[in-house]
């Protein structure tokens, strides 16, 4: 003999199910965001690092030909220092 089981039992144990199913997608949902965020600011940082290794690089050159054209200016012009 099978027990019955109430209305309200069926319906509180779907409406406990149904709220797990809830929180489940929205924890998924929220560590795949979460993760998508994530790379996009890895990236983002990571292309600003690049970004401003190459201005740096560039900056360097440029204040090295100017010493240089410094330095061969006093050679040239004074006879040299020596």
């Amino acid at each position: 003999m099978e027990k019955k089981r109430s209305i309200s039992f069926v319906f509180l144990r779907h409406q406990i199910i149904f709220a797990a199913l809830i929180i489940l997608t929205l924890t998924v949902s929220s560590i795949l965001l979460y993760r998508a965020q994530w790379n996009s600011l890895r990236k983002d940082y990571t292309y600003q690092t690049e970004r401003s290794a190459e201005r740096t690089a560039a900056l360097m050159e440029r204040q090295e030909d100017y010493m240089t054209d410094i330095f061969w200016s006093v050679v040239n012009n004074y006879d040299g220092l020596w």
